[in-house]
């Protein structure tokens, strides 16, 4: 988890703070247990990432101006990264 809170901020330490966006971590533990019939919840399976570890839940715009954004094209190998570090 180490690894992956400094790769997420090391882009910061290089381009200054951003004010304009919040990166938000997720415990899906405690998520999970106050909503269980959720969709990301039902799917969890044992060995799962976020069964013992923080996930990452987005890097959300700080003013909630998320609509109008256009879907972004990700690589597959940065899909499957999300796939593990990722909630849902």
């Amino acid at each position: 988890m180490k690894k992956l809170l400094f790769a997420l901020m090391f882009p910061l330490l290089l381009f200054g703070v951003s004010t304009d966006n919040i990166l938000a971590l997720s415990w899906m533990n405690g998520f999970c247990k106050a909503n269980p019939k959720t969709k990301a919840c039902i799917n969890r399976k044992n060995g799962d990432y976020s069964l013992t570890h923080f996930t990452l839940h987005g890097l959300w715009p700080y003013k909630k101006r998320y609509c109008g954004y256009k879907p972004m094209r990700l690589s597959k190998n940065f899909m499957k990264i999300l796939e593990k570090y990722a909630c849902g």
